[in-house]
């Protein structure tokens, strides 16, 4: 469902367990409610701020324009991706089910107050920079994937961990292995 932002709704009955629901225009304000499945936010003219915290069990994509967590926290039991600009102000943001975040950045459009992994996975696309805290209050792996992860205020792991490596993909040897004969350059020391 798209929405412009000037719409009267009246259902009575909302399916947070499948579909995208996406503000176009120049919509400020959730018009649906605070819970959804998927959510994209699409207001290249607008600033759409949260007046209560947001519960999101599939995906949050922000296209383009301004989320601002109003100081509210948001639950994201899916994939984050930002190439517009996300306001954190003292909000958290949980990742509670199997998530891959895509910042957009570090700079203050795109970081975040405080994060929790509460789920069983986080796994960063692009460097992250979070402003107070972070904590894993699961057995969950946060995947900083050999990106950029400054934490400003404290780490609280409790039974989660951290990797911070990928194993490398090797396709050929030069020279191979059974290789007999190989001369050593003198770049070697």
């Amino acid at each position: 469902m798209q929405l412009k932002g000037s719409e009267t709704l009246s259902i009575t009955t909302k399916d947070t367990d499948t579909g995208t629901v996406t503000y176009d225009g120049t919509a400020t304000g959730l018009a649906y409610g605070n819970t959804y499945y998927n959510l994209a936010i699409n207001s290249p003219s607008g600033t759409m701020t949260l007046d209560a915290d947001l519960d999101v069990n599939g995906s949050l994509t922000i296209t383009d324009g301004t989320l601002n967590t109003g100081n509210n926290d948001i639950n994201v039991a899916g994939n984050w991706a930002n190439s517009g600009s996300f306001i954190s102000g003292t909000g958290k943001v949980i990742f509670d089910g199997t998530s891959n975040i895509v910042t957009g950045g570090t700079g203050d459009s795109n970081d975040f107050h405080d994060i929790t992994l509460s789920g069983t996975s986080g796994s960063q696309s692009s460097a992250i920079a979070i402003d107070n805290d972070f904590e894993i209050t699961s057995n969950g792996t946060w995947y900083t994937n050999c990106l950029g992860m400054t934490i400003s205020g404290s780490t609280t792991l409790g039974s989660g961990s951290i990797a911070t490596t990928l194993a490398p993909s090797v396709s050929e040897f030069v020279p191979a292995n059974s290789a007999t004969g190989v001369a050593v350059s003198s770049d070697i020391v």
